[in-house]
């Protein structure tokens, strides 16, 4: 249960990043 609470919280935080990403990216264009 640890493991996927983690694993949730990776993926969380990549997908945050993605989308910080491509918003940073929109802004600018």
């Amino acid at each position: 249960m640890n493991y996927n609470l983690q694993q949730y919280i990776h993926i969380a935080k990549c997908i945050i990043s993605l989308i910080h990403i491509l918003t940073s990216y929109f802004i600018i264009v």
